[in-house]
């Protein structure tokens, strides 16, 4: 998340929404779904990298073209 957040810009995308992120145990036994999802807000305040659930793959796919794309018009093509 440092280094993400040492970029221009920056977006994590996370392929289930956030209820079904918290229905689910994290993989590493010592962390608590509170605990995750504590940590991903934590980090997107700390490191000003934005966090978006997105409920499935095909919807991430698109939030991902969409904030690439955005990211060109704004950043890369001066564009308003």
């Amino acid at each position: 998340m440092e280094r993400l957040g040492a970029m221009e810009s920056a977006l994590v995308v996370i392929e289930c929404s956030l209820p079904e992120f918290c229905e689910r145990p994290p993989y590493v036994k010592k962390v608590t779904v509170g605990t995750a999802v504590g940590s991903y807000l934590s980090w997107m305040c700390k490191y000003r990298v934005p966090v978006v659930w997105c409920g499935g793959r095909e919807f991430a796919e698109r939030v991902t073209v969409r904030f690439l794309g955005a990211f060109l018009k704004h950043r890369v093509g001066g564009g308003k």
